[in-house]
């Protein structure tokens, strides 16, 4: 029945949007509720993930200003980008025309490639923190952040601005589910753009954590022959610096290995990908789930961030209860930016220098900026 529909689909003009919604008409209503579910579920994980970031941990640190502007980028896409490109498909009041492509489509890219270029910071700075933890304050100054991130945001627009402008290339709706794409007669020039925008954030970032993996293997190597059975080599903020980069890892795997199928597929099988329509929805689906994602790794690997979540689940309790029993008295309840100031003031003398979601120690410089 499957190959009946297929068959059908490619004797008919594949340029042609109801034509193909007539034929797989269930099959994208199910797609449509499974990314947009994706897309909204996503941005409701990230809205409390940064709740409990505020909550639980110190956000003054390098790592997590960078991870904060990570999670808005995601946001973005999450929140309005990926349910405006699952109902195009379906409503035609929704449907990108090639005018509306150019607007649509040049955020999406310039959006993905500074979170890929976030995600390769993140990646330098925990083989800062790692391998040369004394040089560390320097990469980790507000001057240092700020100057990532507009550097990020440079080289994102760098690329995928100037096909906006109908330079070396432009954006326009392809068959047959009219979604954006590049068209250019200059295929460098398209290459170019995608192997600094995507590639090379990608190389230097797995280059980062093989590093880091090869010295923790080899201190572990290392370990003296008469030290004690089962103790262990890293000292107690190695741990947390290797802790985080543990996380920042498998993020990035998580969303490369939802981002690689549709790549590969779409580019080293094409015949397949046109021959199957339906296949490029699906892979869209997987891709979305690398943003939708992305916090639940988050959260799994960081106690610190479960701790801010139950705070703030403790919170919304409290406010709920004393809204329900004491109206009068809600007023009396502590701001929460009050509270963070106590929390934090609390972590620094219990806990000295540390700092759980950096990863590290406080340093000079965090302290001035």
């Amino acid at each position: 029945m499957v190959n009946d529909t297929v068959a059908a689909f490619n004797a008919t003009t594949t340029s042609n949007i109801p034509s193909a919604l007539e034929l797989f008409r269930p099959q994208v209503e199910l797609y449509i509720i499974v990314t947009v579910t994706v897309g909204f579920g996503g941005a409701l994980l990230i809205l409390l993930l940064l709740c409990a970031m505020a909550l639980g941990t110190q956000t003054r640190g390098g790592a997590n200003i960078l991870i904060v502007n990570l999670l808005l980028a995601e946001f973005i896409m999450c929140s309005s980008l990926v349910p405006h490109q699952a109902f195009s498909i379906y409503f035609p009041f929704a449907r990108i025309e090639q005018t509306g492509c150019r607007y649509n489509y040049v955020i999406w890219m310039i959006l993905m490639s500074y979170s890929q270029w976030l995600t390769c910071a993140l990646a330098v700075n925990r083989v800062v923190a790692t391998l040369a933890p004394h040089y560390y304050y320097r990469t980790a100054s507000g001057s240092a952040i700020g100057l990532t991130i507009v550097f990020c945001w440079a080289v994102a627009c760098a690329c995928f601005l100037p096909f906006f402008f109908n330079t070396g290339g432009y954006y326009d709706s392809l068959p047959p589910w009219m979604s954006c794409s590049i068209r250019t007669s200059l295929p460098w020039a398209k290459l170019a753009m995608y192997t600094v925008g995507f590639y090379a954030p990608m190389a230097i970032m797995g280059t980062c954590y093989a590093l880091i993996l090869l010295y923790v293997v080899g201190k572990r190597l290392r370990r003296p022959l008469g030290g004690a059975a089962g103790g262990d080599v890293f000292s107690q903020a190695e741990r947390q610096r290797l802790a985080i980069a543990r996380m920042l890892m498998a993020s990035a795997l998580w969303y490369y290995a939802c981002y690689l199928p549709n790549t590969i597929v779409a580019t080293s099988f094409y015949p397949v990908y046109v021959r199957y329509p339906l296949l490029q929805l699906w892979l869209r689906t997987i891709f979305f789930l690398g943003y939708g994602g992305n916090p639940l790794i988050f959260f799994t690997m960081c106690k610190d961030y479960r701790n801010g979540l139950r705070s703030l689940g403790k919170r919304l309790r409290q406010t709920v209860g004393c809204a329900a029993k004491r109206p009068l008295s809600c007023g009396t309840v502590t701001p929460v930016k009050t509270t963070l100031v106590s929390v934090i003031s609390a972590e620094r003398s219990r806990g000295g220098e540390k700092d759980a979601a950096f990863g590290g120690v406080y340093y000079a410089a965090d302290e001035e900026n």
